[in-house]
């Protein structure tokens, strides 16, 4: 799952953008598509993509007729004709994948010019008739009177074809667009993170031998579901702060206890602890949990936690400049997210019945002190929202003799490695190989680094190696370089987000800088 977060586009990805793009010289296919030029990355006339809206079944049955128009964005191959195809699919649920997916596109580009990548919006995000409740967005969706008003307006749009905008019907896109997109002898690949590794598995129920090769990262397995996403967050949380206690630096700031720390720190807030920094606990909580998600981020908590403790003067300095610099980096735009989607798959497939009910989902949110609040989001969107029905699919597995590379961050906040696991349980077969990141979070590649500029990562390197050959023996030695947790970060790093090389103590640069 992927909820709105502080992800960063790492350097290494940035890298490579600033590199040579792909070819789009060659323009030939099915007669089925029109395609046209179109910019890859959104906000910018760059020229190098080819877009396209598909219109396909809304109703695989037709007992609802008409057609849905799918949104596809393509980045030829520099080589023609290419040996093969990449369909990038976004998480979420709710993410558009032809807004957010474009900078990693072009970098798989680069690295494999046989290979066209391919993205499309999911059924009700983007281009592919997002679905969206202008006023209620615009309020912030933040109380259930506003989640409720905002289910009703979705409803009234979209009347008997709100159904099927679901995992299922995106799923059956999925396949419907390789079969149009394919050329003879042409290898297919479909990858994904968080929520979209869900919706493949979902693919990979309709189509299990249609792909030549799978790639899942930050695994969302059949079954799952979001009532414990915070207390599981939270558990993450406790599992980062347990290793600052096994650290030297670490330890000497905050105490024996780092989590006890931690959890007086926040319950401070809310005594009138530090006025400077204008904050409650319920805020810090949220703010800590974003940055859960993602490396470097995730190492600078400790400190984070020890600055506001003592609270002095060049601490409020720190952290505020701290906080405009990572407000400031946020790579994930908003662009084309549709929130109303994300809330009618969660209640749809991923929430239990009968529902736990706000209350109690607001108390185990409250006993949490890093958490980001989608539990309670989702529970209020349950008692309100309209539900379609995910049956016979959902909660059941696929069968398939694909070759699939699985991967999950051992301190994944949104898709914990303890659920991930199931798959790697249950795909076993020639080919299907489950790699454990032990100190990542939610997604591995782009955020496992072997050096301290972020110019090698051990993720994408073994994803290179999947799309070179998905049916050759995987070589994961890079999993010994991976950097481990460092809780005073690194220089360049900290120079960036503190003004300062010393996380701890030094005070920053202006916060003007």
């Amino acid at each position: 799952m992927s909820k709105p977060t502080f992800r960063l586009q790492p350097a290494v990805l940035l890298a490579f953008l600033l590199g040579a793009a792909a070819s789009c010289d060659d323009t030939s296919s099915p007669a089925s598509i029109s395609w046209s030029s179109c910019s890859l990355i959104e906000n910018k006339s760059d020229g190098l993509a080819e877009c396209a809206t598909v219109s396909l079944p809304l109703d695989e049955t037709q007992t609802v007729p008409g057609t849905i128009g799918v949104f596809v964005k393509r980045l030829r191959a520099a080589t023609q004709p290419a040996r093969g195809q990449v369909w990038f699919t976004e998480g979420g649920p709710g993410g558009a994948a032809t807004y957010l997916l474009p900078p990693l596109m072009q970098l798989y580009a680069a690295k494999h010019p046989d290979l066209d990548m391919y993205a499309a919006d999911h059924r009700g995000t983007g281009g592919s008739e997002a679905l969206t409740c202008p006023d209620q967005e615009a309020a912030g969706l933040a109380t259930a009177d506003l989640i409720a008003a905002c289910g009703q307006v979705v409803s009234q749009q979209l009347g008997n074809r709100l159904p099927f905008f679901s995992t299922t019907e995106s799923a059956r896109d999925l396949g419907r667009l390789i079969d149009l997109t394919r050329e003879p002898g042409q290898k297919v690949f479909v990858t994904g993170a968080s929520y979209a590794t869900y919706h493949i598995l979902r693919y990979l129920q309709l189509y299990p031998v249609q792909a030549d090769g799978i790639v899942l990262d930050g695994i969302l397995s059949p079954g799952s579901n979001f009532v414990n996403f915070d207390v599981d967050m939270n558990q993450v949380g406790q599992q980062l702060f347990a290793s600052c206690a096994d650290d030297a630096v670490c330890s000497s700031k905050l105490g024996s206890d780092p989590w006890a720390t931690l959890v007086a720190v926040e319950d401070s807030f809310d005594q009138g602890h530090c006025p400077d920094l204008g904050v409650t606990s319920d805020e810090v909580r949220s703010f800590l949990g974003k940055m859960l998600y993602s490396r470097p981020l995730s190492d600078y908590i400790p400190a984070l936690t020890y600055r506001a403790q003592r609270c002095a003067a060049d601490d409020v300095t720190a952290i505020t400049y701290f906080s405009s610099k990572l407000q400031a980096a946020r790579a994930t735009p908003a662009g084309g997210f549709s929130l109303p989607l994300q809330m009618y798959i969660d209640v749809s497939e991923l929430w239990t019945y009968p529902t736990p009910g706000v209350p109690a989902v607001q108390a185990a949110l409250d006993q949490t002190s890093i958490a980001v609040g989608a539990s309670l989001a989702t529970a209020m969107a349950a008692d309100s929202w309209p539900r379609y029905n995910p049956a016979p699919y959902a909660g059941q597995w696929p069968s398939t003799t694909v070759p699939l590379l699985m991967m999950n961050g051992g301190l994944d906040p949104a898709t914990p490695l303890a659920g991930a696991l199931s798959v790697k349980d249950h795909f076993q077969g020639q080919n299907q190989s489950f790699v454990e990141f032990a100190d990542e979070g939610h997604v591995v590649e782009g955020q496992s680094p072997t050096d301290t500029l972020w110019t090698h990562d051990c993720g994408l390197g073994i994803v290179d190696q999947f799309f070179n050959n998905p049916t050759a023996q995987l070589d994961t030695s890079c999993l010994a370089n991976v950097l481990p947790l460092n809780f005073s970060g690194q220089s360049a790093m900290n120079q960036y987000f503190w003004g300062t090389t010393d996380v701890w103590e030094n005070p920053p640069a202006s916060s003007s800088h």
